[in-house]
């Protein structure tokens, strides 16, 4: 799995082309709001299906799924397209395994180290001790609300 961070000028063609994926898994990776305008800076995944299988006929998503050997929670999972079931259709290949497993999701402007900003308004300042984030001292002194030195107490 890769992280494509989109550049001036990209367009998904572009890098489907750069990663050798077709176009549809970058789509269906993604489900990006608009496919025709990329913000530069946004982060697309770029998936590598290991091991694929084509639906036959009469076939239901469960009995393909067991002939992959894998569940049917999977199946859709990996597979995002069929929206629970009711788009298979004959003939379609269905990824069973990536290269690399999604390991959780990815959001931009978001980050484990810090908490979500701004802060809600009805929030309370985070105690000493009870933040899940991690925190480092600091040559500014925190302000009254802890939220750091630039920002404003309501």
């Amino acid at each position: 799995m890769d992280i494509h961070v989109v550049q001036p000028g990209d367009t998904l063609y572009r890098i489907a082309q750069q990663y050798g994926v077709p176009m549809s898994r970058l789509l269906l990776d993604n489900r990006p709001p608009d496919p025709n305008r990329l913000a530069v800076g946004q982060s697309l995944v770029v998936q590598y299906p290991r091991e694929t299988l084509i639906l036959l006929p009469g076939e239901t998503l469960a009995q393909a799924a067991q002939r992959g050997g894998i569940s049917l929670r999977q199946l859709l999972r990996n597979n995002p397209q069929l929206e629970g079931g009711e788009n298979a259709l004959p003939g379609q290949e269905l990824v069973l395994s990536f290269q690399q497993e999604k390991e959780g999701t990815l959001s931009v402007g978001a980050s484990l180290s810090s908490p979500p900003w701004p802060p809600s308004p009805t929030a309370s300042p985070p105690r000493a001790g009870s933040s899940p984030w991690t925190t480092r001292p600091s040559s500014t002194p925190p302000n009254p609300c802890g939220y750091g030195p630039s920002f404003t107490c309501p």
